[in-house]
């Protein structure tokens, strides 16, 4: 039996109408940021992938089967029994492939992804995956940051990566993932921005590179020599003796209050380590109210909630 599966653009899903788009696979607009899209910035797992592909043809993957799309897999498949360091023709070819529409469940699909994902193509995955912004973005190395959550500003020394681009929910997932990231509503560039601490210098290269593959760097030559050279300071930073913490003062206090079977928590400001302390404890029982401008947490936390705004706070008072 002949499958004829229908054509879009593996990229962004629209129909493929014209003889040149059909046969590369993306339409004119998505093939512009190839170059950027093919800078592999992880090392490949070529068992991964090939085991992958093995799976594809034991489970007779529609694109298998398929008479128009058989050849170009079984020639990824030959690629894939290869010694080689440079894999964008068969990324090239898997992209191609990813272009038919295989229809539902997605489980080809996603194979098809896992191989190129293997071989080290995050970014391009990421565009097949509409996870990647086509406009520009800015990324720089800059000393101190400020932030205001509306609490007041707040200020914090150092060495800081910050990224500004148009809005992409892919991106701000995987900066979040940093553990120092902070949202500035107005960067210092008066946009967006995000920022992370050098020492999450590797998480920040990775959401740059992947989500805002079209990107400009700010005093270095690329992305890689900015985050070079935020490594160095990271590194600089972990040499030098540790700074003692400064003493709370009497003013900064940690409200609690007891509301039903909820605790409403306020704190004079933002405190990573408190604020690590309340996400550690189950979801379903704890929530951030804007309009509160509080956490509140399930009363049964009530002890661990105080131990931790006494270790961060000079006192914890209920009114």
């Amino acid at each position: 039996m002949t499958i004829t599966l229908p054509r879009n653009c593996s990229r962004c899903g629209k129909p493929l109408d014209d003889a040149a788009s059909r046969e590369a696979g993306i339409g004119p607009v998505c093939r512009k940021l190839d170059n950027a899209l093919l800078a592999r910035i992880i090392p490949s797992d070529v068992a991964k992938a090939r085991a992958i592909a093995m799976h594809m043809v034991d489970s007779a993957d529609a694109i298998v089967s398929a008479s128009e799309t058989r050849e170009t897999f079984l020639r990824v498949l030959d690629d894939l029994s290869e010694e080689r360091t440079d894999w964008r023709t068969t990324v090239k070819r898997v992209e191609w492939l990813a272009s038919f529409d295989l229809g539902s469940p997605p489980g080809e699909r996603a194979r098809l992804f896992g191989i190129a994902e293997a071989l080290g193509y995050l970014a391009l995955v990421a565009a097949w995956r509409g996870e990647t912004a086509s406009g520009k973005a800015l990324a720089w190395l800059q000393d101190g940051r400020t932030w205001d959550y509306g609490r007041g500003p707040q200020t914090q020394s150092g060495s800081f990566l910050f990224a500004q681009g148009v809005r992409n929910p892919a991106f701000n997932a995987a900066i979040k993932r940093c553990a120092s990231a902070k949202f500035h509503r107005e960067g210092p560039k008066g946009k967006p921005a995000w920022s992370v601490a050098v020492a999450d210098h590797e998480g920040f290269w990775r959401a740059v590179a992947v989500h805002y593959p079209n990107h400009d760097i700010e005093g270095h030559d690329d992305l890689d020599a900015l985050v070079k050279r935020a490594a160095s300071l990271a590194s600089a930073t972990v040499a030098s003796p540790a700074s003692t913490p400064t003493a709370p003062t009497p003013a900064d206090d940690c409200t609690i209050v007891t509301a039903g079977a909820w605790l409403i928590i306020r704190t004079p400001r933002r405190d990573d380590g408190f604020l690590n302390a309340i996400k550690s404890l189950p979801y379903a029982d704890r929530k951030w109210s804007e309009s509160l401008r509080a956490w509140m947490v399930r009363s049964v936390h009530e002890a661990t909630v105080r131990s931790s705004a006494a270790r961060r706070f000079a006192t914890c008072s209920s009114p």
